[in-house]
């Protein structure tokens, strides 16, 4: 009989074990979605800004007086 309290003691604490372990595993998975969500914005917003800048180059450059000094004859 007490064979049986432990076996079942121990199935017992091997699931309270198993359950903390898949509790902390979803919390570092979440965490580590979180940063690559973060990382994914920051980049969509440098692509975004990078866009805006390959334009600006072109309306820049004929406003810069140097450039255009040193160009024209």
């Amino acid at each position: 009989m007490t064979d049986f309290y432990l076996v079942t003691l121990m199935l017992a604490l091997l699931l309270a074990l198993g359950t903390l372990f898949l509790l902390v595993l979803l919390r570092v998975l979440e965490e580590r979605r979180d940063v690559a969500d973060t990382r994914i914005s920051w980049t969509v917003r440098a692509l975004q800004g990078q866009e805006d800048d390959q334009e600006a180059p072109s309306a820049t450059s004929w406003s810069d007086p140097g450039d255009r000094a040193g160009r024209r004859t």
